[in-house]
């Protein structure tokens, strides 16, 4: 098979371009011409229907180093780091484009550029960390023979009722590109194993990520308010043409970009759907009660454990107190006191902390902590009394409120299955 002399990607026989960086193929040998542009020219004129999003990416794997496999995650933090500054910024010019697409049914040419720049970043750098393409893309902004993934947007007019309600006609599409984020994580991970041991990915799997990326692309070009077209059109591939004379010959921009795919990738792409919502419901189903029973085990070994120290320290509290002398029993309690209200308010940041509770518990647990501060209120006045009568009052409180301290205990406990 012939490869393209300006990247190196291996090609069919016959293709007139690359398929990942755009080279025309000419002369003998399928060798590219010694000039071309990276994608033929998009339409930017302004006109009134469906723009292309034309994404050039390659659907035969690359072979790839193993270690720069081993590292790619790595590898790749600098570009989303750049990316996600970068998106942040296509954000706000998306605002900017969006009150003059209402006026003028146009999006300004400098923000067109802008935000199709930053789709570009967008499908290189993805391309990257899921192993589509084998080399370090860098901040590839513009377009260019050496880019692996290329972009290009038709620049239409816009229809102002369309453009107004924009977020709402993305729902559908925002959706799919939800579910394809979470979809894609389980395969990216069988794809890095793969290429970590044979250098290359499967060609379905390879496929069928490229796919969900260019949907992604779309789908954002779309929300960017950059082409009134939904991005749903070739979703699983597009259909195979036969006759020399179909309509995409005599266009460049569907020849380049159109992409046949085997069965396998779009059972795989499917898979990619069904799976985030299978694991829903499976979670909505089963995953609750055995959370549920999980916090509960938490939840009833921190308050028991809470409970025991407690005790103990209510212990000592009135041991010391029984141990003080007439001389000087009031500054002998305050001391106690002190001792017990440092040990409890430990123990009451601990049970503050517990966050693992199922929902049948956290009233009486709000109680149980309720109680627990105000023994340590408590504790607090009696150290700070003036006389032994006064220190007689609190230390009579705070009995009483450890024995609802105790009944409150009792009571979480039992919520929580104990």
């Amino acid at each position: 098979m012939p490869y393209c002399t300006n990247c190196g990607t291996q090609q069919q026989t016959g293709q007139r371009f690359c398929t990942v960086c755009g080279a025309v193929f000419g002369g003998t040998n399928n060798l590219p011409v010694p000039t071309f542009a990276p994608m033929p020219p998009v339409a930017i004129e302004e006109r009134v229907g469906d723009a292309r999003v034309a994404v050039g990416l390659s659907m035969q794997p690359s072979r790839q180093r193993r270690w720069s496999v081993a590292f790619r995650f790595l590898l790749a933090i600098p570009l989303l780091i750049v990316l996600e500054l970068v998106l942040v910024a296509a954000t706000f010019a998306t605002i900017g484009s969006w009150f003059c697409a209402l006026f003028t049914k146009r999006v300004p040419d400098g923000l067109q550029s802008f935000v199709t720049s930053a789709l570009r970043l967008m499908a290189n750098v993805y391309a990257y960390t899921w192993l589509l393409i084998p080399r370090w893309p860098g901040f590839a902004f513009d377009e260019a023979p050496k880019n692996h993934v290329s972009l290009r947007i038709d620049h239409v007019r816009l229809n102002r009722g369309a453009v107004f309600f924009r977020c709402f006609l993305a729902v559908p599409a925002l959706i799919v590109n939800e579910l394809l984020n979470y979809g894609v994580l389980p395969l990216a991970a069988v794809m890095w194993l793969w290429a970590l041991i044979t250098g290359k990915e499967p060609r379905a799997l390879h496929q069928a990520a490229a796919l969900a990326l260019r949907f992604q692309i779309r789908a954002q070009a779309y929300y960017f308010l950059l082409t009134p077209t939904q991005p749903f059109a070739g979703f699983a591939g597009d259909a195979t043409t036969t006759s020399p004379l179909d309509e995409d010959d005599a266009d460049p921009i569907s020849a380049l970009t159109r992409w046949h795919v085997s069965r396998g990738a779009r059972a795989i792409l499917v898979l990619m759907l069904v799976v985030p919502v299978a694991a829903y419901g499976i979670q909505a189903a089963l995953g609750n009660p055995i959370g549920t029973r999980l916090e509960a085990v938490i939840g009833r070994a921190v308050v028991s454990t809470t409970n025991k120290a407690v005790v103990a320290d209510v212990s000592t509290f009135e041991q010391s107190r029984r141990n003080c002398t007439s001389l000087d029993e009031r500054s002998c309690v305050a001391r106690a006191a002190t001792v017990a209200f440092s040990s409890i308010s430990t123990e009451q940041n601990l049970i503050q902390q517990n966050i693992f509770l199922p929902a049948t518990a956290r009233v009486a647990k709000q109680n149980y902590e309720n109680q627990l501060g105000s023994m340590e209120s408590i504790l607090y006045a009696i150290e700070d009394a003036n006389s032994l009568s006064e220190q007689t009052t609190f230390v009579e409180e705070f009995e009483s409120a450890y024995s609802k301290f105790e009944s409150d205990y009792r009571l979480v406990l039992s919520r929580l299955g104990g």
